[in-house]
């Protein structure tokens, strides 16, 4: 999860770049072109408070990312009032869609749809910086904004199903370690109630061995059984060791041990298994 959200945040900053960028060029045809005072104090003004959202808050991602695109749009609205012009910010509204999708959001989206449907309404209806006068401009104007159109739908189709995959993959590695989680917990408990009984047995055969009046086979028989009991013991110790790797709490420990013992616990395990077949041992 850390990783996603370090993800989105670095999407955060390559938008904020590139909504900068574009604020200098605002700023840049405010001055050469004489635009009134108030777009370059909102441009700056905008730039500033993007800045300061982006950098120094901990402003939500998706609250981020809607104030970001409609800041932009306001500063594309801007930008074509003062040119009079609405075919040279149609390549600016799509490129700000395009950008969009890195916020892995389709409202996003639908909200830069939106915003340029009424910018478009703006411009042919109440500015008329549209000619409608001949089939060609109205042919040249349907195919313009049906090019935008498509593309800001498409834009959000695709981001919709990539949202859709992704909680699907995230509800899968939930489930996923869900499971790992529970075989982990499941082996822990397991040993441990498996190692109450081995240590009962393990201690009974320890006093059965202080009876001096033993026979040398009784005697032979209880050490096996104890030497069994360890190797078993050591065994579950390695499935405790496994569920600690696997939670991340396993601790290496160096310790002296005695080669003669463990040799001897080797050959009880191996005689036991070995039975009545032709195998012979050495050591």
């Amino acid at each position: 999860m850390s990783k996603i959200l370090a993800s989105r945040k670095k999407n955060s900053y390559i938008a904020l770049a590139v909504v900068m960028l574009f604020s200098v060029l605002m700023l840049v045809a405010a001055f050469t072109k004489s635009w009134p005072v108030w777009t370059i104090i909102y441009t700056i003004v905008a730039a500033v408070l993007m800045t300061v959202l982006t950098l120094f808050t901990k402003v939500r991602e998706k609250t981020l990312s809607h104030m970001l695109m409609f800041l932009s749009m306001i500063n594309i609205f801007i930008f074509s009032l003062m040119q009079m012009e609405l075919y040279n910010v149609i390549t600016a509204i799509v490129a700000l869609s395009i950008l969009s999708t890195i916020f892995m959001d389709d409202k996003v989206v639908f909200d830069i749809t939106v915003n340029s449907i009424i910018l478009v309404v703006i411009h042919a209806v109440f500015l008329g910086t549209v000619d409608f006068s001949t089939s060609s401009e109205i042919a040249n104007f349907i195919i313009r904004v049906g090019i935008m159109l498509f593309a800001e739908i498409f834009l959000m189709i695709f981001v919709a199903r990539l949202c859709r995959t992704q909680e699907n993959y995230r509800v899968s590695l939930e489930a996923a370690q869900n499971a790992e989680r529970s075989k982990s917990d499941f082996l822990a408990n397991t040993s441990h109630e498996i190692r109450t009984p081995m240590n009962a047995i393990m201690g009974m055969c320890e006093l059965i061995l202080r009876d001096q009046d033993l026979s040398e086979t009784t005697r032979e028989n209880c050490f096996n059984i104890q030497s069994s009991g360890r190797s078993l013991l050591a065994i579950i110790n390695d499935i405790l060791d496994l569920s600690k790797i696997e939670s991340g709490r396993m601790e290496i420990i160096e310790s002296e041990f005695n080669i003669a013992s463990l040799l001897n616990d080797v050959i009880n395990m191996t005689v036991t298994r070995k039975q009545n077949k032709k195998i012979e041992i050495m050591v």
